[in-house]
């Protein structure tokens, strides 16, 4: 009897934690083992490792759901133009009498909105030709301080955004470095971008760059910035937390991008925000 009693004492914990393992198989995490007697390591163990898998369940549905309101989105930034096309195609088509004006103002709009789609669909390309490295980058040398001031003058000499105050700061005449000129550029633009039209307000821009250990190129605005809900989602190509869309003459998929082509750069990039202050981007080169 009393072999058999102690036998229970140590088969009665194993078939616990072999019902456990069982459960975690089938995702069933709620109910966490108590962590006592000869086996209480192995219990803490199980009840890590039930948390950690309760964790990434949760992520996974997240991630889950931002695909799919991103779908809907992208899914609605193609109908909606396409809706637009088809509308003025067939105003310039119909028996009505229009004017050389109007002809031109149908076409101009026709034209503006098969663009978008153009940039919409590369843009997605982009995207996935990055993320699974298809994309092989054609790298220079080139002056980063040189191109960076050539793409401020490219961005700034659009008479819709010369009343911003852009300032580009650096220490150095000259920095170096082997990068794909096209993307790089891409990439900063894209980040000037942002700080201009997903702000309610007229916001001040600094791109700065400096050199340590290693190369960072800083795009700092004095905007609205974002929450610390949505900021570690910034760079989610699935995330669209801020305007995004034709209205601002986006994809949506801006930020996304950027992150991309600096780790296919072997490098990192950094957020720093402070909502209605502003935000800053560390893009980091080696």
């Amino acid at each position: 009897m009393l072999g058999y009693l102690f036998s229970l004492h140590l088969t009665k914990p194993i078939n616990k934690m072999v019902t456990s393992i069982a459960d975690l198989s089938t995702a069933n995490l709620e109910q966490p083992l108590v962590s006592k007697g000869i086996y209480k390591t192995v219990f803490e163990q199980i009840n890590r490792l039930s948390q950690r898998l309760k964790s990434n369940e949760i992520e996974r549905q997240e991630i889950q759901k931002m695909r799919q309101d991103w779908v809907a989105n992208v899914t609605h930034d193609i109908k909606t133009p396409l809706a637009s096309i088809k509308g003025y195609a067939e105003l310039l088509e119909s028996d009505m009498p229009l004017d050389k004006s109007e002809i031109n103002q149908y076409a101009d709009i026709i034209q503006n909105k098969a663009d978008y789609l153009t940039d919409l669909v590369a843009d997605l390309n982009l995207v996935m030709q990055l993320e699974n490295r298809q994309s092989l980058l054609h790298k220079e040398k080139v002056n980063l301080i040189s191109l960076v001031k050539s793409l401020i003058i490219e961005v700034f000499n659009d008479p819709k955004y010369q009343h911003i105050h852009v300032e580009f700061q650096s220490q150095l005449p000259v920095i170096e470095r082997q990068v794909d000129i096209k993307l790089m550029k891409r990439a900063i633009a894209n980040l000037i971008y942002n700080a201009i039209l997903h702000n309610d307000k007229v916001v001040n821009i600094l791109i700065k760059i400096v050199e340590d250990n290693k190369l960072h190129i800083w795009v700092v605005d004095d905007g609205k910035g974002v929450s610390d809900e949505d900021l570690p989602r910034l760079f989610n190509r699935y995330y669209r937390g801020t305007n995004t869309g034709e209205a601002h003459k986006g994809s949506g998929l801006g930020m996304a991008i950027v992150k991309e082509i600096i780790t296919a750069h072997d490098g990192e990039i950094h957020v720093h925000s402070h909502p209605g202050k502003g935000m800053a981007v560390d893009m980091m080169l080696p």
